[in-house]
């Protein structure tokens, strides 16, 4: 055994020594192999990323074009007004208390408010994706009956402090966390559940909801920018303040 190993081993340097050359053409052809291979994929998932940008792109453009913000109802007096009030640029904000997005936004739009307090003013309406239905529908309507029954400021109170909470709880306010809220500024919870339960802040909200759709709106936080002289852009989601700004400042 020990005769046949010794053998082998060198049968085997000689067969290396004799075709050495052919090996490395062998081992070089491999790794040109491998390495085009796996430059080839890179390229191919490059391109598939590049396209799917493209297409997100494209839809992200087609969906703005859809968009009418001329279409907006007028501002008017049962709107929740907050800001200047002989504005040179309005802007109408579509909300959801349930989405993160609008509860990024609120705080740009009141910094973008305390700004310029004789330019801007802030419209809230509600376009609630879930409807009157759902958990955050219960908020909405509580904010609806405080406005009714108690006046603006007190729903601009309520709407604050529903973000607030919100930011700081990093979750969506529950119904029992709604009228909590609203008797922290001394509104009695039997009488707001009386009037949610009557229904007519539902048709308030539905109302909000059909002027949303009008201007082709399908998300939350949506604005619609009005300037005073009969402009109209539209701008979606969680806007930075800068950006915003920017857009506003044209109109003054």
């Amino acid at each position: 055994m020990p005769n046949i190993n010794k053998n082998s081993f060198k049968a085997f340097l000689n067969f290396l020594d004799n075709n050495f050359a052919f090996l490395v053409i062998i081992i070089a052809v491999f790794i040109f192999g491998f390495s085009f291979g796996s430059m080839w994929k890179n390229k191919q998932l490059t391109q598939r990323d590049a396209t799917k940008t493209k297409e997100l792109v494209t839809d992200s453009t087609m969906l703005r074009s859809q968009q009418t913000p001329e279409k907006v109802s007028p501002v008017s007096k049962t709107d929740h007004f907050y800001g200047a009030s002989d504005p040179k640029v309005t802007i109408i904000e579509y909300s959801d208390f349930g989405c993160p997005y609008s509860g990024s936004v609120h705080p740009t739009l009141k910094r973008l408010v305390k700004t310029y307090p004789n330019e801007v003013a802030w419209v809230y309406r509600h376009y609630l994706l879930g409807g009157t239905s759902s958990l955050t529908g219960v908020g909405a309507q509580v904010s609806e009956c405080l406005a009714t029954n108690n006046g603006n400021d007190i729903f601009w109170q309520f709407v604050n402090k529903v973000y607030e909470k919100a930011e700081a709880n990093d979750s969506v306010v529950d119904e029992a966390g709604f009228y909590a809220i609203a008797s922290s500024l001394g509104v009695a919870e039997t009488g707001l559940k009386s009037c949610v339960e009557s229904g007519l802040s539902a048709d308030i909200i539905e109302t909000h909801a059909l002027g949303a759709k009008d201007v082709g709106i399908g998300g939350t936080p949506a604005l619609v920018i009005v300037s005073s002289n009969g402009e109209f852009e539209f701008m979606a989601g969680a806007v930075p303040f800068e950006s915003l700004e920017n857009a506003v400042k044209k109109y003054f």
